[in-house]
């Protein structure tokens, strides 16, 4: 009954004060200032979600109203205002409303906070469906989420509580949006009162990771040792799923990093100081991607297979190579290599060295001990999947051209040339 009364009284005074005759010279409000306060701080939020409500009133009650007629019937628009403004304020009484007729009108309203007012606030925040790694992370995101309730709520009278809601989730939304866009954010007030308690939750948002494609290689040992730790890394991969892909990506870094520790970590690794480099690639398809490779030491098993090349008369050559090498810095590569070549009967055995002379150019020498000769060799690496090689054997001075192109970590192609016909040699790598 009082809400639609004030209404009425704000109508009525709206077409009475509008019908009076206007005349062009006399002055007029042009603009309306609103100043609330309070023998208690009102939080700031909560204050211009105030002030922005009594502007709306007194814009439709003073806007365009001749400053004489505003200041001979002041007391009847703070009347209007505190009648309207009091059906809607809960948690306050309104001691005092003051209307200044002036070009920019200023109304001003003196509050008194009722009895219990919220001292502190206490944030309980809880992450929806996401594994420990996934958790911690969001809630680091996040960990200044209690500040936009203090700063809402501290000062705030217990029975002013459902002026908060709106606020608060407004300005709840602006942090999440933020701080951390790929969650949404739920609250319920579980217990108003002097130390009031909020629960929180954190809900992940479309799209997510669907799978995961784990792979796991290393350029310096065979991956078949990467085996016995794949289950694991699988294991902890998983925990992936489910995660915002953008979430993924704006962490991309740190992620590859934890699992990139984790194998590092393992007591394997560490005795044989492994690193670990991990890729991630963000999508609902996310692919993870560890390298693992040794400091110094290099263990490489090789098959090799020529297509179209004569040896000893047998035109299909398969070769089984064991390659141990050490690169004691970026410049130098020393390197063993025992082969076997099983449908010829024949064998080989090498001991080489590399240098880097310029960039992508390698220059090096290797020892046959079979047919105790040396060998010159001429190797440029155009990226990380096409090269060229040229090696000049001394002990049947013959020059071999070669053109690889790497198809995977496991196989590369390479086109080669002596002199005496072309042949492609398949390279696969254990």
């Amino acid at each position: 009954m009082k809400i639609k009364r004030g209404i009425f009284l704000l109508l009525l005074a709206s077409i009475l004060f509008s019908a009076w005759p206007a005349s062009a010279d006399v002055p007029r409000i042009e603009g309306i200032s609103v100043s609330i306060s309070s023998s208690e701080e009102i939080p700031l939020p909560i204050r211009e979600r105030m002030e922005k409500s009594v502007y709306s009133v007194a814009e439709q009650l003073l806007m365009e109203k001749s400053i004489e007629e505003i200041r001979k019937n002041s007391d009847t628009y703070e009347k209007i205002i505190h009648e309207v403004f009091d059906k809607v304020l809960v948690g306050y009484t309104i001691q005092a409303v003051e209307v200044k007729g002036d070009t920019n009108s200023a109304v001003t309203i003196q509050l008194m906070p009722w009895k219990d007012v919220i001292r502190d606030v206490k944030i309980d925040v809880s992450v929806e469906g996401m594994t420990p790694l996934i958790e911690k992370m969001v809630l680091k995101d996040a960990e200044n989420i209690e500040s936009v309730f203090q700063e809402t709520l501290s000062g705030l009278p217990v029975g002013a509580i459902d002026w908060s809601n709106g606020v608060l989730k407004k300005n709840v939304n602006s942090f999440m949006e933020k701080n951390i866009p790929e969650f949404r954010a739920d609250f319920d007030i579980v217990d108003v009162a002097e130390n009031t308690k909020v629960k929180v939750t954190l809900y992940p948002l479309l799209p997510v990771v669907r799978t995961l494609d784990l792979q796991m290689h290393s350029d310096t040992f065979p991956n078949f040792w990467l085996l016995s730790m794949r289950e694991q890394m699988q294991k902890e991969a998983n925990e992936l799923i489910g995660v915002p892909v953008a979430f993924v990506s704006r962490h991309r870094a740190d992620i590859a990093a934890h699992y990139s520790d984790m194998l590092d970590s393992t007591d394997e690794f560490k005795r044989f100081h492994v690193n670990t480099d991990t890729t991630v690639v963000p999508s609902e398809n996310m692919t993870l991607l560890s390298r693992s490779n040794l400091e110094k030491l290099r263990i490489r098993g090789e098959s090799w297979s020529d297509i179209g090349h004569r040896h000893n008369g047998n035109e299909y050559i398969h070769r089984l190579r064991v390659r141990l090498g050490w690169d004691p810095d970026l410049l130098n590569r020393f390197y063993v290599i025992s082969e076997t070549i099983p449908n010829a009967g024949d064998w080989g055995a090498y001991a080489g060295y590399k240098r880097n002379v310029v960039k992508n150019l390698w220059l090096g020498l290797e020892y046959d001990f079979k047919h105790k000769k040396i060998a010159s060799e001429v190797e440029y690496d155009f990226n990380k999947w096409w090269s060229f090689s040229h090696e000049y054997r001394n002990y049947d001075s013959k020059s071999e051209w070669g053109v690889n192109y790497k198809l995977h970590d496991f196989m590369a192609l390479k086109m080669m040339y002596d002199g005496d016909g072309v042949w492609l040699r398949i390279i696969g790598n254990l």
